[in-house]
């Protein structure tokens, strides 16, 4: 379907209210293109995915068990259209779901056979109709998935595959280029299809191990199920509202920059908030840019993890050239600063503590409890 589509033609009335929905980038190009005014749905918060699951359920003559639902939103998002195929199967087995483990093992059949898993592959079908290539291109996503890197290089997928996984929402199209965007159920899937020939079933049971273990870990650490989720929207809401006037750890003053734009990205290992903003004198004039990269980690870090980061944010402010520069002998690019933040008790490593500004907290003044503490770079 394209602008000529006598379907697009129509929308044109003057007296018809309408509501195109569909994948973002299709909706967002045809938009551009129409001059008409996109916005993305914003998720399910937790406690409106569990509500939703008692209404399947119950629509579905299942036995609601709230504890098992509410886990299953800590583990895996609130995904309405998950529950929903979930509660589907479950209906469709009579298979009760009354333990996260049943729930689990659902999980791990309808990604292997069932409609979550048929759903993924016809995406991938439709972003590359060529068997071959999409054989390639699935070994390509499953290798990145597996450890978020790839032996094979970006400019080895074909300007046309790239443009269907963009289409598919298995990538997306930025300025820099075309980058690989998985999510947490993708990346379950690739891991399962991906399996060597006759590995299928320990495939299945090395999933179903990894899924009860982020149960189990949740569930001991109660504190890190809501850990990113408590301060998200404060740090997203930094250009309005900035930081808290006195912002110190265990005695030390640290200088806060004014921040004007955050954009917020989620990682395997963390969710990311790229903040960008200036420092500012005493009299709030501002001095110089600074691209601040705060890291919300559930789980502690590794030294090679930190370091991919601090590389990620150098790489970051090479992109943006300092106006400060040019009138002064400062650096030609912003400061950069890493701030990691992680759970109460979290070890930090020698080497974690060079690479970065710690909190081991949750950001109190942010809206969170928990101790003060940090080392500065």
């Amino acid at each position: 379907m394209d602008q000529v589509s006598p379907f697009f033609a129509a929308l044109d009335s003057a007296n018809l209210c309408w509501l195109l929905a569909g994948r973002y980038p299709f909706v967002s190009r045809t938009a551009g293109k129409a001059g008409w005014s996109p916005f993305r749905i914003e998720p399910f918060s937790g406690e409106d995915a569990v509500a939703h699951a008692r209404k399947l359920c119950q629509a579905s003559g299942l036995q609601f068990y709230q504890e098992v639902w509410e886990r299953w939103c800590d583990i895996s998002g609130t995904s309405s259209w998950l529950i929903h195929a979930l509660i589907t199967a479950a209906a469709i087995e009579s298979a009760p779901i009354d333990s996260i483990e049943n729930l689990g093992r659902l999980y791990v059949r309808e990604l292997t056979s069932g409609m979550i898993g048929k759903w993924l592959a016809a995406r991938l079908d439709q972003a590359v109709p060529d068997r071959g290539g999409r054989v390639m291109v699935g070994e390509y996503l499953a290798e990145l998935a597996r450890s978020g890197v790839s032996s094979a290089s970006v400019s080895s997928l074909a300007p046309q595959v790239w443009d269907g996984l963009i289409a598919e929402e298995w990538a997306e199209e930025t300025l820099a280029g075309p980058r690989i965007l998985l999510d947490a159920i993708q990346r379950d899937w690739l891991s399962l299809v991906t399996a060597a020939a006759g590995a299928s079933e320990r495939a299945q049971s090395r999933m179903l191990q990894a899924f009860m273990f982020r149960a189990e870990q949740r569930r001991e650490r109660p504190e890190t199920t809501r850990f990113s989720s408590v301060i998200r929207q404060r740090l997203l809401d930094l250009p309005q509202s900035g930081f808290p006037e006195s912002f110190a750890w265990t005695g030390q003053e640290i200088r806060i920059p004014k921040i004007v734009a955050v954009s917020p990205e989620i990682t395997a290992t963390a969710e990311l908030f790229w903040c960008y903003g200036f420092y500012e004198d005493s009299a709030g004039v501002p001095e110089s840019e600074v691209i601040l990269l705060i890291t919300v980690c559930d789980k502690p870090l590794a030294d090679a993890q930190l370091q991919k980061w601090q590389r990620q944010l150098e790489t970051e402010a090479r992109l943006v050239p300092s106006a400060s520069a040019a009138a002064s002998s400062q650096a030609p690019h912003p400061r950069q600063e890493l701030w990691v933040v992680v759970p109460p008790e979290t070890t930090l490593t020698p080497a974690a503590f060079r690479t970065a500004i710690l909190v081991a907290g949750i950001l109190p003044d942010l809206g969170a409890n928990g101790p003060r503490r940090s080392c500065v770079k």
